[in-house]
Order: structure tokens, then sequence, then C-alpha cells
């Protein structure tokens, strides 16, 4: 295929910043775009990406596991193979390696992030991320408190206590105080692996609910609570009819 330049790689870097107007890291942003488009091989026009035979990843296939595959079909078929990964264009071509192709996504990645926080929409999130977390931080010092006068004879009340607490737990920026959470709990008998495998009775209201809190534990002692608490929470209820 006849390689196609619509301009040199400093008019294209022109070209992109003239879309985004903003004086905030406009060095970076033009670094960034020059250093991604160093890497590729070929400029395609949209006709010529249109006319290529396409390979989509599979769900959850790794970048490093794809590259390989997209290269291994060009070479079988004499033809360039185009892949949009993650909203990535990627074109596996005569003279392209898998290095090759992995180098162009990591830095495309890299100037779209640079491009982003250069935005007057990223610095409206940053306020809102800052908002939330405060908000979310109250909350969980709330139900930290809470711990105090918790029944931990009520699984119930338990249970609804760790749905509540989900949310806050597992947001980046928030401190969770899964240390105090962990220690209170263990000092309140609920053991490590409780009813698991063999142990695991789902049609014993008292076993399921302690292996349910144990769960939550267990991924609390990894980072957070999983948000799968608040579904099996809904199961549990509605089995023992609560």
């Amino acid at each position: 295929m006849k390689q196609t330049v619509k301009w040199d790689v400093q008019e294209r870097v022109d070209n992109i910043l003239s879309k985004y107007p903003w004086k905030d890291n406009q060095e970076r942003i033009k670094k960034a775009l020059m250093g991604e488009w160093s890497t590729n091989k070929k400029i395609y026009t949209k006709e010529e990406l249109d006319s290529m035979e396409k390979l989509d990843a599979d769900p959850g296939d790794h970048l490093d596991n794809f590259v390989p595959k997209l290269i291994r079909l060009h070479r079988e078929t004499r033809k360039p193979i185009k892949t949009k990964f993650n909203n990535v264009i990627l074109v596996a071509d005569k003279g392209v390696t898998a290095a090759d192709l992995i180098e162009q996504y990591n830095k495309k990645m890299k100037t779209d992030s640079i491009i982003y926080r250069a935005s007057p929409e990223y610095k409206r999130q940053t306020k809102l991320d800052a908002f939330e977390v405060k908000e979310l931080q109250k909350k969980c010092d709330e139900y930290i408190k809470e711990l105090d006068t918790l029944d931990f004879t009520n699984y119930e009340t338990i249970l609804d206590w760790f749905c509540k607490y989900q949310v806050p737990s597992d947001r980046v920026g928030v401190d969770n105080h899964k240390n105090i959470v962990l220690k209170t709990f263990h000092n309140h008998w609920f053991k490590n692996n409780e009813n698991t495998g063999k142990d695991f009775n789902e049609n014993d209201e008292e076993n399921f609910a302690r292996y349910l809190i144990w769960q939550a534990l267990s991924t609390l002692e990894r980072a957070s609570v999983h948000h799968m608490i608040i579904d099996f929470t809904e199961k549990w209820k509605k089995k023992f009819n609560k």
C-alpha cells in the first residue's frame, strides 16, 4: 500500500494544537504529539483505513498478547490489518513490529492524557472529584464511629452496615480506616476463611451471613469492600425473609 502523508509531523502537531487552544501545557502537548507520531511507520487516510481488514481483540485481552496475533494475521494475508484497541487505531503492516505497535499505543494514550489534563473539562472534573471525596470521607468516618454501637449479634444489621460502607471504602482518595474495621470484627470473633468450601451452607441463615461478612472483610483486607456484597446481601435477605 502506498504511504500517504498529507503534511509533515510538525504541521500535524500544529493542526492538532489549533483544535485545543488551551494555554496550559502547550509545550507538553506538542512534545507528546511529536513523540507519538515519530514512532508511526506510515500515516493512512480514512479511505485506506476503511478498506482494511479488521481484527478485534477478545474481551479482557491484554495488548501484549493481542498485538502478536495482529502481526501474525498480517504476515499470513500479506495485507495491512487494523484494530481499535481501547479506542486507539493500530495497523499491522510491512516493516511494523509488535514492539512498534505497543510503543505507538502507549504514546497515544500518554498524549491523550496530557491533552485531557490541559482541558477545562479536566479542571472541572478535578474539582468535582475533590468535593465527592470530601463528602464520602465524612460518610466513611460516620460509619466507622457506628462500629462502637453496632450490634454484632444481628447479622442483618452487620450486612446493612457493610452495604453502606462499601461505596466510600472503594473510592480512591478516601481513607477507609480498614485496619480499624478488620480489628473490630476480628475482636468480635469473625474468623478468617469462615464457612468457606465444604463448610458453607447457603440454607443456614447464620452460616450464610457469616460467610458474606468474611468475604467483605477479605476483600477489605486487600483494598476495599467488593460491591458484590450489596447483591449478595439482598439475596440473603430474600432467602431468609428479612
